[in-house]
């Protein structure tokens, strides 16, 4: 057989041939070709895909089966650069299974490296993904490195999206999340590192999804661009000025908490009530307030009238004022910062419990308090050396804001069962790990915290480590 060609003919019982020979476009394999109805039978795999080669015992006719198969219960086509999968269940693809395969006809070889997928040699070829109706969930890894792919189509059955899925897809700038989909694992979309910026990760695609979805929030919590679909309904409200009809909120059907604005906004300036009307025209009325007025429809904000405050976020310490951008809204309406309240912070700078003040103005009066945590930076871990049933870590020093250190170590990917050890000196920047046992893996992390009034603040934990003890 030459590369990608199997030469074959029919012999008698002594071995001569006996018909001229035969050369197909074909591979081979380390298994036994069985003779089955009739004809000769055999199998090459690659990956998720297995050809069946099937001669004719009498002609010598050639035929061939593919499956293509992406889960238990799921197969996949490649046609005019568009990638499709049909069934149901998980959508399978892991590296850490892929060491051995057989030449194939989507394979080369026996050939491995840590960006191999089921699609691996023809993900170049893939400019979109499109994933059926049924399929449930995306597992680790299955299309990272799709560089070419700038379109993905995910079903509404879609429930989970797992680690690493589509890890350095940079044709792909934006994508809508379906809205049941509620796990989600690390770095989906991560394209690399920010320039200058240790640990910053870079996603350059952007999330599309209803508002309530948990995509949106997913998102924000990764840093990435998105963009929360709304559906607006009728007008919640209308009045009239200079005998113009003028239009408010706008009410979302998806979460009745958001709205648009769409014509004017109402506000007391000074003795002043101003309304801005705000369609192709900018204009001004103001009416002279008595003293002590306050609008038919006030909102005292601290008492009885809830006020929802979304999105009060953890900060890490910067040296600098931490700010919040909340989301701010009452059973009626959405309030915009300026208009409708004013944000002043207590003890935003340092490490520990700081407290943003939402005060309201215009129809809204009152205030009310919320607090949120400033945690130190974080640190890196240097190095982690083996010993004699031990460990050896080292890690970046960080002094600014911060008591100590706590190392944590355990044989188990996901730290269950985890122990925890504690240095209470910014100066020391390594420590022996001692007892372990002898010749297993363990994972490593470093993280950093500081204590304030008896309350230990931590940081955000570095990035992990495996190593083996000697």
């Amino acid at each position: 057989m030459s590369h990608w060609t199997i030469h074959y003919l029919f012999v008698n019982g002594n071995g001569d041939p006996v018909s001229d020979e035969f050369t197909r476009r074909a591979s081979i394999s380390d298994c036994c070709p069985i003779v089955s109805g009739g004809k000769v039978v055999f199998y090459t795999s690659s990956y998720n895909t297995l050809d069946f080669y099937m001669i004719d015992a009498k002609s010598g006719a050639f035929s061939k089966k593919t499956h293509r198969v992406a889960g238990e219960n799921i197969s996949w086509n490649m046609k005019d650069g568009v990638l499709s999968f049909e069934g149901s269940g998980e959508i399978t693809s892991d590296n850490r299974e892929i060491y051995k395969t057989t030449l194939s006809s989507t394979g080369m070889g026996n050939f491995y490296s840590n960006s191999d997928t089921s699609w691996k040699y023809i993900r170049d070829d893939a400019t979109e993904v499109t994933i059926g109706e049924g399929i449930t969930s995306i597992g680790r890894m299955a299309f990272w490195f799709f560089d070419h792919t700038a379109k993905l189509n995910l079903p509404e059955s879609l429930v989970k999206i797992d680690s690493y899925a589509f890890k350095y897809c940079q044709a792909l700038k934006s994508v809508r999340i379906p809205d049941g989909v509620s796990e989600f694992g690390n770095d989906l979309f991560w394209n690399g590192y920010s320039s200058g910026i240790t640990g910053k990760h870079v996603y350059d695609t952007a999330i599309y999804a209803k508002c309530t979805a948990p995509a949106i929030q997913y998102a924000k919590d990764c840093g990435m661009s998105y963009k929360a679909e709304h559906q607006f309904g009728e007008p919640r409200y209308t009045w009239s000025a200079d005998n113009k009809e003028c239009t408010g909120w706008c009410p979302c059907n998806y979460n009745p908490k958001h709205g648009q604005k769409e014509v004017a906004n109402t506000k007391a300036e000074g003795d002043w009530l101003v309304a801005e009307f705000t369609k192709t025209v900018f204009t001004k009325q103001k009416k002279e307030l008595p003293e002590g007025w306050l609008p038919d429809d006030a909102v005292d904000i601290s008492g009885k009238d809830v006020l929802y405050v979304d999105y009060i976020e953890t900060k890490v310490y910067n040296g600098k004022p931490r700010i919040q951008e909340p989301d701010i809204s009452t059973d009626d309406d959405w309030l915009y910062e300026g208009t409708d309240y004013t944000l002043t912070y207590e003890n935003n700078v340092d490490v520990g419990r700081a407290t943003v003040i939402i005060t309201g103005i215009g129809k809204y009066y009152g205030t009310v308090k919320k607090t949120f945590k400033i945690i130190p930076k974080g640190t890196s871990i240097s190095s982690v050396k083996k010993a004699k049933k031990a460990l050896k870590v080292k890690w970046k020093k960080q002094a600014a804001q911060t008591t100590g250190y706590e190392i944590q170590y355990s044989l188990k990917r996901n730290f269950k069962s985890a122990k925890t050890v504690r240095i209470a000196n910014t100066a020391t920047t390594s420590k022996k790990i001692k007892k372990l046992k002898s010749k297993k893996y363990y994972y490593v992390r470093v993280r950093t915290y500081k204590t304030v009034n008896g309350t230990d603040y931590f940081s955000r934990w570095s990035g992990v480590k495996k190593m083996k003890t000697k």
